[in-house]
């Protein structure tokens, strides 16, 4: 009886046990699925630099190495006693060491390393003294990579590029930035400044979003606004020479508006020459943008004040019945629901209490992928990463956003080794995730899918440039074109069944596939994307010529728009008219024509543009932006929720938390190694064209006071560094007599230049281009620039380098040097150098369409 009694007491103590025990695993089960934190702080440490007396470039530390030779967003002078302070801020940070690298741009070599382990200590600073032992030559520039680590063996990387000046007058230049700059917040002194302003009559004055050097002083010191200054970062230094300097200043001010206390940030950018007499203003421009304030909300119209701004554009993604909305503002993403009159802080880097340096620096974006039909959001947040988990690193993270929990969770996480700035160049128009948990990435011109449920990271296409690929976000399909990457098989005629010479077509939901395909002897071109429907042309391989650079001209005798499927909605084609590209705007094709002219050396002439009109599907959007314009703010925009939704009262305001990840997200891709070549044009510190075409890339340059800057980190062309007279001496001439033709004469002279002696009877147009061939045969890098202007071009003779122009379509020159009023010339065709007056030079070679060939080093 005792045992039995044994036994029933250890059962039920084995029953009571299993069920208390079974309930706590449980609840510890559901509470590690759903435990969740706001993100953390910014805790990394800021750096800005101390030279001639001066503190100058903030600089924002990086996590993990960037590709340095690309990163060009300040310049840091140095005189020729070769000394520099760092001052480290550290904030939540120990700093430990300190490490530098002066690295040379032309070849990405380290010339000189060093380190610090004694820090001074002044005010909040901790501060570094470095003097560099290598000579460095003097108005070149290096890179200066700077490594900072701390008491928990963590390093973080700056970095800037340096320069070498003699007598750079950095502590005038930059007093006369701050007189300017604080004589535009006290109109009863600021008479000093109107003499730098190049005021025009006439011009529409209504908006504070941008002024520059050509409006008027009343707009220049912000008319009524009265602004006050909240925040000011040091100075920027974009650009430096002896004389010249380019510096942009970033701050933050506050203004009492009618609907209460407005922040803007405001950035000023400044291109001046100083000399002992005086300083002479080039340029001053000046963007100031509101941040976005939920409470500053216009309840009389139901309208999200958006302010004053540059970009009122808003991408508003709805769900189906339009219950919720989801817009990007300043970097956060923000969801309102209609019928709770809630607004949610989705996502934001900005912290509570901000030190208005780190959370709100400016290089990352968001981007919202799709919302479902109960309001969750799946979003993309790439760049640099402020604060959390990835602080202080270059990435882009897809999240999805939980309304009901009110929760976002991280699903991949891409890590990139470069800047925001180039990473938003390099990243296409696909970014989606389906319905199927697959997600579509177009980056380095490589076309990815990603399985969140697999975790399997598939390459569906590769070469395919962002030109030659469409997104149709409303109709879920992309449409893309690959390209070749060998330059000998450029000019093979393509089969039918060739993969790049079909039009590939996929359903992003579904993952079905088609392709537009020809017959063979024939080639396709991708065009773009209208309502909708795809936009392509026909190209007859006997159509095709080659200029005798070996560019090819691909006539298109006919273009076709069509659906998804392929079904023909419009057809365009006229007896003797080929077309060589196409645009659309709003409901137009705009077609760029040719006509057949076997007088010519190509075998075509430019005729008049032709259009398609295109039936666009008309669109109920109700929510709209709007403007109005008073008296003291001037032009202002809203975000109008349309007549039907009427806001009582100011939205109740949320912000999301994050969920605990603990499983890796992390998806790599990279760049291929046959990646193309690109050309980067800065101003300011900032990337205003990336291309393939340093022509283009040059032209935005001159426009906007800039540099160009190709794929090795090389600044190849600068406005305002050309001389104003130079000669080679040492081109030896070669002519049409020795058997050759013009252009391979001309090459011929370039390459024995660069000290190197090749047959270039072997060069043949119709097997690779000019540049191909030369790039075989030199160390150099040789660049072709098609559409520049003659002063544009001789920069190059400038830096002392041939370059080779077309005369017409089949002959070409060298040029080898200029002044004022004349170019000298090398022409294959006559013996003995020629001077051509500015204006012969001029518009011969616009003529030729302004093809110039040349080299960069």
């Amino acid at each position: 009886m005792k045992l039995i009694y044994r036994i029933l007491i250890l059962l039920a103590i084995f029953l009571g046990s299993l069920t208390y025990f079974g309930m706590n695993m449980e609840e510890q089960i559901f509470r590690l699925e759903t435990k969740t934190m706001e993100m953390e702080n910014a805790t990394l440490p800021y750096v800005t630099l101390f030279t001639e007396g001066q503190e100058i470039n903030l600089l924002h530390g990086y996590c993990s190495g960037l590709d340095v030779l690309t990163v060009r967003e300040s310049i840091t002078p140095i005189s020729s006693s070769q000394d520099l302070a760092v001052l480290i801020t550290e904030k939540e940070s120990l700093v430990k060491k300190l490490k530098y690298e002066v690295i040379a741009v032309e070849d990405g070599n380290t010339l000189e390393e060093g380190s610090c382990l004694v820090f001074d200590k002044e005010q909040d600073y901790k501060v570094a003294r470095i003097k560099f032992k290598e000579t460095l030559n003097k108005d070149t520039e290096y890179v200066l990579r700077i490594t900072l680590i701390t008491d928990q063996s963590k390093r973080i990387y700056y970095y800037t590029r340096i320069k070498v000046l003699d007598n750079f007058y950095l502590k005038e230049k930059l007093s006369f930035v701050s007189e300017f700059h604080n004589a535009t917040f006290d109109k009863d002194n600021a008479d000093n400044i109107g003499k730098y302003l190049e005021t025009k009559r006439g011009i529409e004055e209504n908006s504070f979003a941008k002024v520059n050097i050509n409006s008027s002083l009343d707009m220049v010191t912000y008319g009524d606004l009265n602004p006050k200054l909240v925040h000011m970062q040091v100075p920027t230094i974009t650009e430096i020479a002896k004389d010249t300097a380019s510096v942009m200043l970033k701050f933050i001010v506050s203004v009492k508006t009618g609907s209460g206390l407005e922040y803007f940030t405001v950035e000023e950018n400044y291109r001046f020459q100083y000399t002992s007499n005086r300083t002479y203003l080039y340029n001053y421009d000046r963007e100031m943008e509101a941040i976005f304030d939920v409470d500053r909300t216009s309840l009389a119209k139901s309208e999200f004040k958006l302010g004053i701004t540059n970009h009122p554009e808003v991408e508003v993604v709805s769900n189906k019945d339009k219950s919720t909305i989801a817009f990007v503002r300043g970097r956060e993403l923000w969801s309102y629901s209609l019928a709770e009159n809630t607004m949610v802080k989705v996502f934001s880097f900005y912290q509570n209490q901000t030190d208005f340096v780190r959370d709100t620096f400016d290089q990352h974006d968001i981007k919202i992928l799709r919302m479902d039909d109960a309001g969750n959001i799946d979003f993309l947040v790439y760049g640099y990463m402020n604060r959390g988990e990835y602080e202080g690193r270059v990435s882009l993270i897809l999240y999805s956003y939980d309304k009901t929990l009110g929760r976002i969770e991280e699903q991949i996480y891409i890590p990139i080794n470069t800047t925001y700035n180039i990473l938003k160049e390099e990243i296409g128009s696909l970014c989606y995730r389906n319905d199927f948990d697959v997600f579509y990435l177009h980056i380095f011109d490589t076309i990815y899918s990603y399985n969140l449920t697999t975790k399997t990271l598939k390459t569906i296409a590769s070469n395919v440039p962002k030109k030659n690929l469409y997104f149709s976000f409303t109709n879920k399909f992309i449409v893309y074109k690959e390209e070749k990457n060998s330059l000998e098989e450029k000019y093979s005629m393509e089969d039918k069944n060739s993969e790049v010479n079909k039009i590939h077509i996929l359903d992003l939901e579904s993952g079905a596939t088609n392709a537009i395909a020809v017959e063979n002897g024939q080639k396709l071109k991708l065009l773009g994307l209208i309502d909708n429907n795809i936009i392509y042309g026909k190209i007859n391989n006997s159509d095709i010529t080659v200029h005798e650079d070996g560019t090819v001209l691909e006539p298109m005798y006919e273009v076709l728009i069509v659906d998804s499927l392929g079904n023909v909605k419009k057809q365009y084609t006229k007896e003797g008219y080929y077309v060589i590209d196409a645009s659309a705007h709003d409901n137009v094709v705009e077609l760029t024509r040719v006509e057949k002219d076997n007088s010519v050396g190509v075998g075509y002439r430019s005729s008049e543009p032709d259009y398609i009109l295109n039936q666009l599907t008309t669109t109920n959007n109700t929510i709209t932006v709007t403007k109005r314009v008073t008296d003291s703010m001037l032009k202002e925009y809203y975000l109008s929720l349309g007549s039907s939704d009427v806001m009582e009262k100011l939205p109740e305001t949320k912000k999301t938390v994050n969920t605990i990840i603990t499983e890796d997200t992390t998806v790599r891709v990279s760049r291929p190694e046959d990646y193309r070549s690109y050309y980067i044009a800065y101003s300011y510190g900032k990337i205003i064209e990336f291309t393939s075409d340093a022509g283009k890339a040059i032209q935005v340059a001159n426009e906007q006071v800039g540099i160009v800057m190709n794929h090795l980190g090389q600044v190849i062309w600068q406005r305002g560094a050309k001389p104003s007279k130079t000669q080679i001496t040492n081109v030896s001439q070669i002519t049409k007599e020795s058997g050759l033709t013009s252009l391979q004469a001309c090459m011929k002279m370039l390459l024995q230049y660069k000290n190197v002696d090749v047959n270039t009877a072997n060069y043949n147009k119709n097997e690779q281009t000019a540049i191909a061939f030369l790039k075989a045969q030199m160390k150099a890098t040789p660049v072709e620039l098609r559409g520049i202007t003659l002063d544009e071009a001789l920069y190059f003779v400038g830096k002392q380098r041939p370059v080779i122009a077309f005369k017409n379509l089949e002959e070409a020159v060298v040029i080898t040097g200029y002044d004022n009023t004349s170019v000298t010339v090398l022409d294959p065709s006559t013996r003995g150098e020629k001077r051509w007056t500015y204006k012969q030079a001029e518009e011969t070679f616009e003529s030729a369409n302004s093809v110039f060939i040349t080299y960069v080093e």
